[in-house]
């Protein structure tokens, strides 16, 4: 009987099933909306591939295209076959092998914050690192914890002691003066200045706000009931959308977004209680340009969450599948140049493509309920009906209907004569009925999905290897010739002769 399941994974391959099909049913079928069963995949870069260290924490991308990881153990510039490694040393390495943050400035070189040896750069002409002002009362501080672009060539730097600024010059530091409005002893986590030159700082003391064209920073609440405990508490994210919409991430309280007047509150699904956070540190965000906010945590993976249509999934490792997420402890999302989506986990440097796929994949999980190597995912037979759903023949009588206009997948198990045997053969019969060939006939109702048996002398014993409608007709094949109903129900029997040139080459 059918039963409802929801979707994941089988190789669905369109342009290739197009191909499969007679014109006529692929032309009758609807415009379908495959983006049900689009799949992110991810590919592995780990210390077998020459990683310092397998934990990774930030990621930037410079103007020759080449990524850089920091990992806890050194840094890394990949240019996507080869990795090249930097550690601390004498006069010219890196002050401290723990990387924090990344940042690619406009002249090349790359921006490195270090977990106890404050700021960097790197330049690639000589391939050396300078290094800045480390002290709390002048320059950043030695534990950087965070960078963000200041939009005219410099960056904003955020520590353990507080907010600092390289200017674009990229040689000088300075500090907020003492009384432009945060606390002397405040940790920044996360700083984003806008795209009208509001300045955003969140930090162990909640979110901070300096409007543009002011000195002055003061304490942002907003103005909801919901949101304001996520402000209040130590902010680990933020990111402004497309739409000029910031998203704020915090250590135990979820996710909020500020709108452009200010007005903030919490999307249904983001709360610190819900299953996608769980009460765990929003470690990273990433806006994309698709609408698709990604939000990375410490301990859950990451969720997804469709901005337009208010949807969500989560991403997270799993050990029966090498294309899943490396690890749930994520700590940083960027995106490059080619869409790919890159998540610094306990375990690798994961990245996936964005980007639409004409190839979506189901696997036995939601199709079968479980996966195991039990399960025979193998597909027997496709078929696309007059209304675009596909239908799916495997082994031991299961079938399943897959319809991308509401993506939904139903399974269905034959009795009988059926059960335990492969479905080779589905069809459309000229009453719009499916019929299925296993041992014998089925008809389903594509409607109701009911099945019901279709006694055929001198058939119901064979396995069906094959169906065609042809001509208000029904053609079986089988390992006993070929088999011809027309819509009375009248059967003919068509087989090898020997010696008669007109009658089956083979049976």
């Amino acid at each position: 009987m059918p039963s409802s399941r929801p979707l994941r994974w089988l190789t669905l391959a369109l342009l290739g099933l197009a191909l499969l099909l007679p014109a006529t049913t692929v032309a009758a079928a609807p415009a379908a909306d495959w983006s049900h069963w689009d799949s992110l995949a991810f590919e592995h870069l780990t210390v077998r591939a020459g990683l310092p260290h397998a934990t990774t924490t930030a990621f930037a991308q410079d103007r020759d295209g080449l990524i850089w990881i920091g990992t806890f153990g050194g840094l890394v510039r990949y240019d996507g076959y080869r990795v090249q490694v930097f550690r601390q040393s004498g006069p010219g390495g890196l002050p401290d092998n723990y990387i924090r943050a990344l940042q690619a400035a406009p002249d090349g070189s790359l921006i490195v914050g270090t977990s106890a040896g404050g700021l960097a750069r790197f330049d690639p002409r000589d391939n050396r690192f300078s290094t800045y002002d480390a002290s709390p009362a002048h320059g950043t501080g030695p534990h950087v914890l965070t960078l963000a672009p200041d939009g005219a060539g410099g960056f904003w730097v955020g520590g353990q002691d507080g907010l600092s600024h390289l200017r674009n010059d990229l040689r000088t530091i300075e500090r907020p003066s003492a009384d432009a409005g945060l606390p002397a002893d405040m940790a920044v986590f996360a700083v984003r200045q806008d795209r009208r030159g509001n300045l955003w700082v969140g930090s162990g003391q909640g979110l901070y706000l300096r409007r543009a064209g002011t000195t002055q920073f003061v304490r942002f609440h907003g103005d909801d009931a919901a949101a304001r405990p996520v402000l209040d508490e130590d902010i680990w994210a933020l990111r402004e959308d497309a739409a000029g919409n910031l998203w704020v991430g915090s250590g135990t309280r979820g996710v909020a977004v500020i709108d452009r007047q200010g007005h903030a509150r919490v999307p249904p699904g983001l709360d610190g209680g819900a299953p996608a956070i769980q009460h765990r540190t929003i470690r990273d965000l990433l806006a994309g340009p698709d609408g698709r906010l990604w939000i990375a945590t410490d301990g859950v993976g990451v969720a997804v969450y469709d901005v337009h249509h208010g949807t969500l999934d989560i991403l997270r490792h799993d050990n029966a599948r090498p294309g899943s997420l490396g690890g749930n402890i994520v700590r940083a999302l960027f995106l490059d140049r080619s869409s790919g989506l890159w998540a610094a986990t306990e375990i690798d440097a994961s990245r996936c493509d964005t980007r639409p796929t004409i190839v979506h994949t189901l696997d036995g999980l939601a199709l079968f309920g479980r996966q195991d190597a039990t399960l025979d995912e193998n597909v027997r037979s496709v078929h696309t009906d007059r209304q675009g759903a596909i239908w799916l023949g495997f082994n031991r009588g299961r079938l399943a209907r897959v319809d991308p206009a509401s993506g939904q997948i139903r399974l269905l198990i034959l009795d009988g004569a059926q059960q335990d045997q492969d479905v080779r053969a589905i069809d459309t019969l000229p009453d719009g009925r499916i019929v299925a060939g296993a041992r014998g006939l089925v008809t389903i109702d594509p409607v109701s999905l009911a099945i019901r048996p279709w006694s055929v002398d001198g058939l119901d014993t064979r396995p069906v290897l094959a169906l065609r409608t042809w001509r208000d007709a029904l053609l079986v094949g089988t390992y006993n010739g070929l088999y011809r109903i027309d819509r009375t129900g009248h059967v003919t029997h068509y087989r090898h002769e020997p010696g008669d040139p007109r009658s089956l080459v083979d049976d």
